[in-house]
């Protein structure tokens, strides 16, 4: 039987010192779920139409992660609105690479004006999931209709999980992000009993 693993850390601060931290490995502290492991792809590449990723090379590098998350999220997820118009239905063969939108500053970051998501780009997102073998979520719009200083329009949000169910993509979801910002981007607060109102 192996003695309690050492681990050495050294802080280099104004004043250095040695810390001794002595972790017994044989005994269990938790047990976290399978999906530990998340990452994120920032709306901004949704913005930026998936600014020329090369799509077989992420899927090669995401199926190591698995099983986890992977999280299409961020501030611009707040600027995105759901085209809901015709499209090409999936297919199982590998798409083209997209290119980046001419008028793309950074591949879209840093940009504060609303843009639409197409099926075509939602269909991608979720092609990139299925062949990886994620679990998706998604980050949803929680500001549509609401600057204007009425309450969130749930509409978008309505069409894309339509769609999402019509195409039997599994996803969860999340609504916003940081609200906490959104004084700052939209000149309005929204406290936990709307938030939650959103949700229901």
């Amino acid at each position: 039987m192996r003695a309690p693993a050492l681990l050495c850390l050294f802080l280099t601060t104004c004043n250095a010192i040695d810390v001794i931290l002595k972790i017994d490995h044989h005994a269990v502290r938790s047990i976290d779920t399978t999906k530990f492991l998340s990452f994120t792809l920032d709306t901004s590449f949704v913005r930026g139409n998936f600014c020329g990723i090369n799509w077989l090379k992420a899927i090669l590098l995401a199926r190591s992660l698995t099983p986890c998350y992977v999280r299409v999220g961020g501030d611009d997820s707040d600027f995105m609105i759901f085209e809901d118009s015709a499209h090409v239905r999936r297919s199982d063969a590998l798409p083209d690479a997209p290119k980046p939108t001419p008028d793309a500053n950074g591949c879209g970051m840093f940009e504060r004006d609303f843009f639409n998501m197409t099926r075509n780009q939602f269909d991608r997102i979720n092609w990139f999931v299925q062949a990886a073998g994620l679990k998706l979520m998604f980050d949803l719009n929680a500001v549509y209709e609401r600057q204007n200083g009425t309450a969130w329009n749930p509409m978008n949000t309505v069409k894309l999980l339509n769609y999402a169910q019509e195409m039997e993509y599994a996803m969860d979801f999340e609504l916003g992000n940081e609200p906490e910002d959104y004084p700052g981007w939209y000149n309005f607060t929204i406290n936990g009993k709307e938030m939650t109102s959103n949700y229901q």
